[in-house]
């Protein structure tokens, strides 16, 4: 059995990955690989009430990362043997983001390809989405823990990380005496990731939501003015200014342009998470980021041409400008060219603040906007 530490050097980063995703996967598979009993306590959660008798051969139980199969390559592949059946359960871990495109279809054919038992698992730390696709296509509603396919039995389980970290700590008395240690420390390291369950409001936590209100005008203050005007003068439908989540908390505050193909967004962002490449540094956590972003759906026909433009752009080097833009692509390979500037660096314009900030996005609007005109259109 591999150690701990050769897991964590093997793992292969992909592009459009949250190397993050990669490490933490490692780690909690090394754990339930160490703990057989926690292991199949594991496996009984997951495969919920598609299979409520199954009981695993202790010899027959593997856990896998990195598999590699035609249709994609899980976080996460578990197989087992029971008395009278084999079983494959497929695990995909987010941190933060939603399921790729078609991702857990493409997963549900490996299971159904093989004609095996099995379940499909999907983890994420802040939203479950209760559907997905079948092989086929079609809309699967998960709440139903369990679906029927030409006389297979699949589970389908969408969990949170606050879920299984719950779990974990039921299933202590499973955990092999010299795995204790190790045991806790990853419980530990799934509370700093915020994978534990939230239970209470701090009395700080209570006090900084009074604030709210004057912190949603300040933010209109912000991207109002200048920075509006500037906006409003690239064609397309626009949105009012609001919060967002894009479920998960990726918080942000802003409004954003679109005509039909390519999407403009100008915004205040708590996490930059989501623009993370190794192209992108967003480096400073205890700051938001001003943010302003072109983006464009995978789907779109005109993405080749679009795709050259934004390349084309990040390539520019504006006079004047302390801010080149960045061109990369998110974990759902939408491409993006971006400009952010972290809000630490206004804090020198006291009372001036919010003017510098609208200043800050209308240059950087009016850089794009001079841009388009001069060269080929996005549409």
């Amino acid at each position: 059995m591999e150690s701990l530490f050769s897991r964590l050097q093997s793992y292969r980063p992909q592009e459009g990955r949250d190397p993050r995703e990669d490490f933490f996967t490692e780690a909690f598979c090394y754990v339930l690989d160490k703990n057989k009993k926690l292991l199949k306590e594991y496996i009984k959660f997951l495969t919920g009430k598609a299979f409520p008798d199954v009981d695993p051969v202790d010899d027959s139980i593997k856990i896998e990362t990195q598999r590699t199969f035609k249709q994609g390559r899980p976080d996460v592949v578990i197989t087992f043997k029971d008395i009278e059946h084999s079983y494959m359960i497929i695990c995909e871990h987010k941190l933060g983001a939603e399921e790729g495109e078609n991702q857990l279809k493409d997963y549900f054919n490996i299971l159904y390809k093989r004609k095996i038992k099995g379940a499909l698992v999907f983890i994420t730390k802040y939203h479950v989405s209760t559907t997905s696709l079948n092989k086929n296509g079609e809309e699967v509603d998960y709440t139903n823990d369990f679906i029927k396919e030409d006389g297979n039995i699949f589970a389908l389980k969408p969990l949170r990380w606050s879920e299984i970290n719950t779990k974990l700590k039921e299933w202590e008395k499973s955990v092999e005496e010299f795995q204790e240690e190790i045991y806790k420390e990853f419980l530990e390291y799934m509370e700093e990731l915020g994978m534990a369950p939230i239970t209470k409001f701090s009395a700080l936590e209570m006090a900084e939501f009074c604030r709210i209100p004057r912190l949603l005008q300040t933010l209109d203050e912000c991207l109002l003015g200048e920075a509006m005007n500037e906006l409003r003068s690239f064609k397309g439908r626009s949105i009012a200014l609001s919060t967002g989540t894009q479920k998960d908390p990726k918080w942000s505050y802003g409004t954003s342009i679109f005509d039909g193909t390519v999407s403009l967004n100008m915004g205040v962002y708590l996490s930059a998470e989501e623009f993370k490449s190794e192209k992108t540094h967003f480096d400073d956590p205890e700051y938001p980021e001003l943010i302003i972003y072109l983006s464009s759906d995978p789907k779109n026909n005109l993405r080749e041409k679009q795709e050259i433009f934004c390349k084309k752009l990040s390539e520019v080097e504006f006079p004047g400008s302390s801010e080149k833009w960045i061109y990369t692509k998110d974990v759902w390979k939408w491409w993006m060219v971006i400009s952010h500037k972290s809000m630490r660096d206004f804090i020198q314009y006291g009372d001036n603040q919010i003017e510098e900030i609208q200043k800050w996005f209308a240059e950087h609007l009016r850089e794009l906007k001079n841009f388009i005109d001069e060269n080929e259109i996005l549409s």
